[in-house]
């Protein structure tokens, strides 16, 4: 048996889950549902999870329902700010800030020459 190069997933194993999407999203659902538990080692338990997964996108491609996911943000990303107290050294430049943490590596060590 071929491999497709993809985790040694098996070329008709491949061809089988392509068939099994296209169906759900654009074809017969019953169709695909058939294809899905000939697969070996497929569960109905399976199918209705892939079914729940797939139904949303069945529905933008055939009813053509907005998707439940918007491509464009709420709102802008502002970033996270940064807390107060041990985290201040981060408000700091980049120069500023690395100086002042090798001292207090240092002092750390116990290396106290040169803090």
């Amino acid at each position: 048996m071929a491999t497709n190069g993809q985790n040694g997933h098996s070329h008709a194993g491949s061809e089988s889950r392509k068939l099994v999407a296209l169906l759900a999203v654009a074809g017969s659902i019953s169709d695909a549902q058939s294809v899905y538990l000939a697969t070996p080692g497929a569960t109905i338990e399976g199918w209705t999870e892939l079914e729940r997964s797939l139904t949303p996108l069945r529905r933008f491609v055939i009813d053509g329902e907005d998707p439940y996911v918007s491509l464009e943000p709420y709102e802008p990303y502002t970033g996270t700010p940064t807390p107060e107290g041990d985290c201040a050294e981060d408000r700091l430049p980049l120069e500023e800030r690395n100086p002042k943490r090798l001292a207090i590596r240092m002092m750390m060590a116990g290396d106290t020459s040169s803090a």
